[in-house]
């Protein structure tokens, strides 16, 4: 869906887990020299907000294990960007305790610790920590949906241009 809504812009999909963004990663790391910037683009659950939100991510944090437990996190990378704290895991989450309106995936805290320039992320949310919405909701993403991502993208890009 990104390669067809993002034509503007170079599209490396990932997958989803730890092992596919190593996988990728490692290529684009031989491809592209330390000059080139990325932004993340993905899904998401969340605990809080709608089905369908697009936002940025504000921080991401490595989540221990599958129940989000605040103080059970760890590396977390500043993106200097407004959004909501990102938190990957290594499995679906299906629970969590925060009141604050959060986000988790699989991926994003792996990709932070590439040597790449990643200046930010942009997730939709697709679930609210249910995987049938997960599976329901992924392919049905509008062309609404992606301008507002490509807002987003374009907005991150101009603030890393004014550094």
């Amino acid at each position: 869906m990104a390669k067809k809504h993002l034509t503007n812009y170079s599209v490396f999909k990932t997958g989803v887990g730890a092992s596919n963004v190593i996988k990728t990663l490692s290529a684009m790391t031989q491809l592209y020299s330390k000059e080139h910037s990325f932004i993340n683009v993905g899904f998401c659950g969340s605990n809080r907000l709608p089905i369908g939100t697009v936002t940025k991510v504000s921080k991401s944090y490595r989540l221990v294990d599958n129940t989000v437990e605040f103080d059970d996190y760890r590396n977390g990378y500043e993106f200097g960007l407004d959004g909501y704290p990102c938190y990957t895991s290594n499995s679906f989450v299906t629970e969590s305790t925060s009141d604050s309106p959060v986000i988790y995936d699989m991926e994003l805290n792996y990709m932070v610790a590439f040597p790449i320039d990643l200046i930010g992320s942009v997730k939709i949310v697709s679930d609210n920590l249910d995987v049938t919405e997960y599976e329901t909701t992924i392919d049905t993403t509008s062309a609404e949906l992606w301008a507002e991502v490509r807002k987003n993208i374009e907005e991150i890009a101009r603030i890393r241009s004014q550094r």
